[in-house]
């Protein structure tokens, strides 16, 4: 039998004592910032205090979250529970508390340094996404903007980078399916690695007739 995943776990406690009303017990959590700091891995204290900053925040522990996440170790890890905490924030209509975060994202990605093309794009992708999911357009576009020009900056590079022709798949994906097939183009027509390309261009091709 293949043991419980610790991550699926640790998420289930956090939701039990949600639900009972003591996670947000300052015990209860200095317990929880105390066990997710005694791990040896930069990647498991990271996750561990990421998921508990998230999860203060649904409970209405705002600063709390900030504290955690703001402490956490990895810059492109640190961006991704920047933006959960401002979707949460989207959600509650605080859209000005919401678009902070996203800089802190994109901030925390600046960060990795000027060589870390497809981490820095792919996080601008990411807000640029959720941006558009609530209707941001002026926002999203130049987060998307962003995301493209980082991208074609890694490839001119390095022609071959292959991580940077990923990320610019994923936004050509992600665009076509928004219905923003312009932008989708121009993303895909900048893929330098051809099969790439190629299948970038089949992804317009598949979206379009549903738009």
């Amino acid at each position: 039998m293949m043991n419980p995943n610790p991550w699926r776990r640790f998420q289930e406690l956090l939701d039990a004592l949600a639900e009972e009303g003591t996670l947000q017990r300052t015990a209860t959590v200095e317990a929880l910032e105390k066990f997710a700091s005694s791990f040896t891995e930069n990647a498991d204290r990271d996750m561990y205090r990421g998921e508990l900053g998230v999860s203060l925040a649904r409970a209405g522990s705002l600063d709390v979250a900030v504290k955690l996440i703001g402490g956490m170790e990895n810059p492109h890890e640190k961006a991704n529970y920047w933006r959960k905490l401002a979707e949460q924030q989207f959600k509650k209509d605080d859209r000005r508390r919401a678009l902070s975060f996203l800089r802190d994202a994109e901030q925390a990605a600046d960060s990795l340094g000027p060589d870390c093309f497809w981490q820095r794009a792919e996080v601008l992708s990411m807000n640029a996404k959720l941006l558009d999911d609530f209707n941001l357009d002026g926002e999203a576009r130049s987060a998307w903007d962003g995301a493209i020009s980082i991208a074609r900056t890694g490839q001119a590079a390095d022609p071959n980078s292959s991580d940077c022709s990923a990320v610019l798949v994923n936004i050509v994906r992600t665009l076509a399916e928004l219905g923003q097939v312009e932008l989708a183009q121009s993303a895909a027509d900048s893929i330098a690695i051809p099969a790439r390309r190629k299948f970038a261009q089949e992804l317009i091709e598949r979206a379009s007739p549903q738009k």
